[in-house]
């Protein structure tokens, strides 16, 4: 008797996690949906004025603080400092590996569908002074959107506390409108494609990297 009420407690157990595991899942694909319905929305209806407005916004040390943010030299060192927390994890290596060749995939599909849609950078199509650094390729979809694939996997590990870290990375991605290099649906699409990057991947390997 008291074995079967052990196997049964253990039973719901399992049972209890998967449906938390599963809501879990859910509740990342909602987000992601809700990032490419506001690329979408941005495209249609505020591209135009949200980047308008950070130029009327503009002022001097704050731009020298968003072109500097604005630099891949800053979020690589992010990505430095995040690797060196992550090392000391079980799997950590792994971990690592991971999220950079979620990052490298991330990069070809985004360079991919720059070269598809082609679409002008703000300061090529409107009346705007660019303030940042060389950069390379059309505007729509945003290369920042790459860092975001760690989401799934610093949530697993942190929780809210993820958001200390993404915060270089979000500010990184403002900075790419602030000096009008993208359009807040570039930024979209960008962090939309790399979080779903990292969420397949989180999917296939969250058993191995978080045993």
């Amino acid at each position: 008797m008291k074995l079967k009420t052990l196997i049964y407690k253990g039973y719901l157990k399992i049972h209890e996690l998967y449906d938390a595991k599963l809501a879990h899942r859910d509740n990342h694909i909602k987000i992601i949906l809700v990032l490419a319905l506001l690329a979408i929305f941005s495209y249609l209806f505020l591209d135009v004025s949200v980047s308008k407005f950070f130029m009327l916004k503009r002022v001097i040390k704050a731009s020298d603080f968003m072109i500097g943010f604005s630099s891949l030299v800053t979020t690589i060192m992010t990505m430095g400092l995040i690797s060196i927390f992550l090392y000391r994890y079980k799997n950590g290596l792994n971990l690592i590996a991971t999220i950079w060749l979620c990052m490298s995939l991330a990069l070809l599909i985004i360079v991919i569908c720059k070269a598809i849609f082609m679409r002008p950078r703000p300061y090529e199509s409107l009346n705007i002074t660019f303030l940042g650094w060389l950069h390379w390729g059309s505007s729509f979809p945003s290369v920042a959107g790459i860092y975001f694939v760690m989401v799934p996997f610093l949530w697993k590990l942190w929780k809210y506390d993820m958001f200390f870290a993404l915060t270089p990375f979000i500010i990184h991605s403002i900075s790419r409108i602030y000096v009008g290099q993208h359009y807040l649906s570039d930024v979209l699409a960008g962090i939309a494609i790399g979080y779903y990057i990292g969420y397949v991947f989180f999917i296939k390997t969250e058993s191995r990297l978080f045993s």
